[in-house]
């Protein structure tokens, strides 16, 4: 399956952001599903927790979407709060 380019996907590395709410999406992620592992991490869960009623609702969601989760490094987080601290000081 061969889908046109769409300048909303980035793929840096062995990441892939597929958007949301649109056809494209759905079948892009269908197709990587195939050949890919695909994962997210704990910010990202939090954010789709927004759209459930339960926990075990959305748990059930990623498992049918073959979606594992994935640890955010400890260095990275740092960084991130380091950086977090230099944005609310401009």
């Amino acid at each position: 399956m061969e889908l046109p380019a769409n300048p909303l996907s980035q793929q840096a590395g062995k990441c892939l952001v597929i958007p949301e709410g649109e056809e494209y999406g759905s079948s892009l992620r269908e197709f990587h599903v195939k050949t890919h592992q695909l994962a997210i991490n704990l910010i990202i869960y939090s954010e789709r927790s927004l759209t459930f009623s339960t926990v075990e609702a959305l748990d059930q969601t990623l498992e049918n979407m073959s979606m594992t989760m994935l640890e955010i490094p400890h260095a990275a987080l740092f960084l991130a709060g380091k950086a977090f601290i230099r944005y609310r000081r401009q």
